[in-house]
């Protein structure tokens, strides 16, 4: 609820000087690097002339109204990363948009791109609007409205003071209405500015309360707010509510020229005269959330959505498309196969690449809808892919066949998968839900579960790691019951009691001494088959990753400790002191000349045994929180995150 205070707020202002902060980046693409993104999934727009300009989660796209063509910009053509957020003009042309990675704003001239960095709170920008004075407004995640005057920043907090709490304070809109105020809807509130003073409107005011996601002005000045299945409008004295017709959810708004409102919600959009709604449910925008609508000169509608732009005459709907590789920025999952292709996995498809085209596997292929994490290839050339909550995908190089729990899965989400010497195909899953039976076994034929039960603890044990050692045994990872053995009859639990580290198991790998190692959030166990021992070095703990190099060294890599060697003797902590780019260590790969790549939430690494050589964004990385690493039969490295899609590097 909102707190009914006196409506007129003091300010806290932190004025800070531009000097200093405009750094030119590089428009050539850094040797070797090639950056794979999607430009359909859009944040915000803007028409420049006749150009409509697009943020996007895998860059920004320039769109040529009339003909239809496009030209995308990534970090290879100097942005400092793919979140963009947001975009805005200022009175000289200029093009500015916003970061949600945390990279500041960046500047366009027409020529050349300048990142502004450490001016803003979280050093991001959510949404920027430019006032009637040629100020730039920027809001920021977290906490913050900042203006720039040209030469100035100030950073206002309407709430009086910063917020620090879990997305509460996300400036989520900015707008100017005609009389030069300024306008911000945040998860705290409706705020104003007439250049002098903050007002904040409360429900003491008449605004209802809701979490108010999209506003836009009409012809007299009016404002409209939109939320949760419904629209209100303010006309300066009083707040009135609107029913939207079965539009659930209004993400963006926009006033045409005859002074129709347009609202864009999920996959429909609805537009309203004053007395009656028409909704449209385009194929264009099905399956999508509108996140941004603009009028054109023409009174044409140009819709931003998360799979594309559509664009409204007047008569009918058309799709603007980037022609991407990948049909999705968040990378879950890179892998190769035995021949040599390349395969990624996304909240939206899978794609291949054979080294010399790509091929992208969406639903209409066959595959479930969920994001891809697991990849396996079988003795027999059947790829299997894991999902989450939505069951495993297996091609056979022809088609497509998905299993869930109604073929007889476990459990649909699927965090890791084996095949033993029998040819059985085993699934874990670490789904935090009712049922037991996190272990599932398929013959080719028929399914068979497992419960994983612990009974000591009654919360759930998903599976998050298996293994097949020497032996032939399975070894299963779990998230509160240690390890679990299956050697083929029989199952055996080893626990705390047994000499592990904890009974949270992530991570379970053999090296060449046939020792097994199991990574846990509170030090790794070694299990030579009669005896455990635990090492809990500090800043050994929350594993995340393990490798085994050509000299039988284990590496492993950890949650803030950095990257952690062991030779059978000894341990070696290497962390940012020693050449690291972070010590926030992901994954952990073996280069097949015997160096190392490390992938952190800063970038990548590269450890050649005496050296180390880190590549970010600004060499050419697509994004600096990077998951996955995989290398490609040619000796490309792959690389790819929750968000920026996909780089690949080709050493020289």
């Amino acid at each position: 609820m909102f707190k009914k205070w006196a409506i007129t707020i003091a300010v806290m202002i932190m004025s800070l000087q531009l000097s200093g902060c405009i750094t030119p980046s590089p428009v050539e693409t850094p040797p070797g690097w090639t950056v794979f993104t999607n430009g359909n999934a859009i944040d915000s727009l803007l028409i420049k002339g006749r150009e409509l300009w697009a943020a996007t989660d895998g860059g920004v796209v320039r769109w040529d109204m009339d003909d239809g063509t496009y030209r995308k910009y990534t970090t290879a053509d100097g942005l400092p990363e793919n979140m963009i957020s947001s975009v805005a003009q200022d009175n000289e042309g200029n093009l500015w948009f916003g970061t949600e990675g945390r990279s500041g704003v960046i500047r366009y001239n027409g020529k050349s791109w300048d990142i502004i960095e450490g001016k803003l709170p979280g050093n991001l920008a959510l949404s920027i609007a430019a006032d009637h004075d040629g100020n730039l407004w920027f809001g920021s995640a977290g906490g913050g409205i900042s203006r720039y005057d040209g030469t100035n920043w100030q950073t206002f907090y309407p709430w009086g003071e910063p917020f620090n709490g879990p997305g509460g304070a996300d400036v989520l809109a900015l707008d100017v209405d005609g009389d030069g105020n300024l306008w911000a809807i945040s998860m705290l509130g409706i705020y104003r500015y007439d250049g002098e003073s903050w007002y904040t409107f409360t429900q003491a005011d008449g605004l209802p309360n809701a979490p108010w996601l999209a506003m836009a002005f009409d012809r007299d000045g009016s404002l409209w707010l939109g939320s949760d299945g419904r629209v209100i409008h303010y006309d300066g004295a009083s707040w009135q509510s609107i029913s939207t017709e079965g539009l659930e959810l209004v993400r963006s708004m926009a006033v045409d020229g005859e002074g129709n409102l347009w609202c864009g919600g999920d996959n429909a959009i609805s537009r309203y005269d004053g007395k009656s709604w028409q909704m449209f449910n385009s194929e264009t925008f099905a399956d999508s959330r509108i996140t941004s609508i603009v009028v054109d000169n023409d009174d044409n509608i140009w819709c931003g959505t998360s799979r594309g732009i559509s664009h409204y005459n007047g008569k009918s709907w058309r799709r603007y498309v980037t022609d991407d590789v990948v049909p999705d920025n968040h990378i879950h999952l890179i892998a190769a196969d035995r021949d040599g292709g390349m395969w990624f996995g996304t909240d939206a498809g899978i794609s291949r690449y054979n080294g010399k085209s790509w091929q992208t596997f969406t639903t209409a292929d066959g595959l479930t809808a969920g994001s891809v994490f697991n990849f396996f290839q079988d003795s027999r050339g059947t790829l299997w892919f894991g999902t989450h909550y939505r069951g495993v995908n297996r091609y056979d190089g022809t088609g497509w066949r998905t299993f869930t729990t109604e073929d007889g899965l476990g459990d649909n989400d699927i965090a890791a998968v084996i095949e033993d010497r029998q040819g059985n195909l085993w699934f874990g899953s670490s789904k935090p839900s009712d049922t037991p039976y996190n272990i599932s076994c398929y013959d080719g034929n028929s399914w068979q579960t497992f419960d994983t039960k612990y009974e000591v603890d009654e919360r759930n044990n998903g599976v998050m790691a298996i293994t097949m050692d020497s032996q032939g045994n399975l070894w299963f990872g779990t998230i509160v019951g240690g390890a679990m053995r299956y050697d083929g009859k029989s199952w055996q639990r080893f626990t705390q009691a047994d000499g592990l580290a904890s009974n949270y198991v992530s991570i379970i790998t053999q090296d060449n001494r046939d020792n097994l190692w199991f990574a846990t959030n509170a030090g790794v166990s070694r299990y030579d088959g009669e005896s455990w021992r635990s090492f809990t070095t500090e800043g050994l703990e929350w594993l995340r990753s393990i490798a085994v190099d050509h000299d039988g060294n284990l590496w492993f890599g950890s949650y803030s400790g950095g990257a952690f060697r062991y030779d059978g003797k000894s341990w070696c902590n290497f962390t940012t002191d020693d050449g690291l780019v972070s010590n926030f260590v992901n994954t952990i790969v073996v280069d097949r000349d015997g160096s190392l790549w490390f992938s952190t939430n800063g970038g990548v690494s590269h450890y050649d045994g005496q050296s180390w050589q880190n590549f970010t964004t600004s060499n050419g990385l697509a994004y600096n929180f990077i998951h996955e690493i995989a290398i490609g039969k040619d000796g490309s490295i792959w690389f790819g995150g929750t968000f920026g899609g996909v780089s690949r590097y080709i050493p020289e």
